[in-house]
């Protein structure tokens, strides 16, 4: 089993998958003057910090385009609730650094972007 789909599509498995949970705080949320701190969350969003290194270009062109839509499907494997899931995400900004560019050895150092679930 793949540990990401975009959409459906099984992915070459990252060299780095980073999971993360990030906190959504209402407006409001901060400290008062007697230093309390007041959280009020609002929601609890997943980010995945994704890199796929030494890779060749055809690969790499592969999962730019699989991440190119506003928004995706992703399945991976969720750390919270300890299973698959399917969640929508969104995609931050994408780098590829190029190793080598020649006639018939095309490789990138890396692909690398993070997914923001919506």
């Amino acid at each position: 089993m793949a540990l990401l789909e975009f959409d459906g599509v099984a992915l070459r498995d990252p060299s780095v998958m980073q999971w993360s949970l990030q906190r959504v705080s209402s407006p409001d949320a901060g400290r008062t003057l007697d230093a309390k701190m007041h959280v009020e969350q609002v929601a609890l969003k997943r980010k995945l910090e994704l890199q796929w290194n030494a890779i060749s270009a055809e690969e790499a062109t592969k999962i730019i385009k699989a991440a190119k839509p506003e928004y995706i499907n992703v399945k991976y494997y969720d750390y919270l609730s300890g299973s698959y899931e399917t969640r929508k995400f969104y995609t931050g900004d994408q780098s590829v650094p190029v190793y080598t560019f020649q006639s018939n050895y095309k490789i990138v150092s890396n692909v690398a972007f993070n997914i923001i679930e919506v």
